[in-house]
Order: structure tokens, then C-alpha cells, then sequence
């Protein structure tokens, strides 16, 4: 993957978009540059672009990418160690996707070895 060209290209067009204030495109743009960021494992960035992407999906009440930037997040925040953030992220997107939700608890229990014993 070229994550220089993809991330170069994703600045571009978020400039193209603020420019005409297309919001809902901005969070789409938003969600893959931070994809970009998340693939390097460049967390801190990811998490900051998942963030402004779910608030613009907020702002426009689309539960669809409300839910795809939640699961992003939790993701991020197992492969990150900070599990109580995981956990209630995958909460958030039980309505959405429960299985992968339902999996990334059980991983983020897992590793919290906050599971019965």
C-alpha cells in the first residue's frame, strides 16, 4: 500500500469539501484518511479524524457512519491496549453489528482478564 499518495490524495479532496461545505462527504474522506493512519498504526491521528467524522455523522443524525466510525475506534482502542474505551465503543455498535461488536468484547475482556475464571 502507498499510504504517502492515499493520504495525500485524502487532503486534497478534504480541502475540495470544505471549500463547498459538503459535510457528509467530508466524514466519508475524513473515515479513509484515518483508515490510512490506522493501517501505519498511527493511532493518535486515526483517532482524531474517527472523531471529527462521527461528529459530523452526529450533526446529520446518519447512524450508519456514527456506527462504522464507533467500530473504528473501538478497533483502535484494543490494538491499543486502552480496553475501556474498546468496550464501550462495541457497546455502542451492538444495535449495528452485533457479531463484530460481540467479538470485540469478548477480545477486549480477554485482555482486560476481566473474564470470570
Amino acid at each position: 500500500a502507498n499510504y504517502v499518495e492515499a493520504e495525500k490524495y485524502y487532503n486534497i479532496a478534504i480541502g475540495i469539501v470544505e471549500k463547498d461545505k459538503n459535510n457528509r462527504s467530508k466524514s466519508e474522506i475524513l473515515r479513509g484518511r484515518a483508515n490510512t493512519y490506522k493501517y501505519q498504526e498511527k493511532y493518535d491521528n486515526a483517532i482524531t479524524d474517527y472523531l471529527q467524522a462521527l461528529a459530523i455523522d452526529e450533526k446529520n443524525n446518519d447512524s450508519y457512519g456514527q456506527a462504522l466510525n464507533k467500530l473504528e475506534l473501538a478497533s483502535i482502542y484494543l490494538a491499543s491496549g486502552e480496553y475501556g474505551k474498546a468496550i464501550q465503543y462495541y457497546k455502542e455498535t451492538l444495535y449495528f453489528n452485533p457479531a463484530i461488536a460481540l467479538v470485540g468484547l469478548g477480545n477486549s475482556y480477554l485482555f482486560l482478564d476481566n473474564t470470570p475464571k
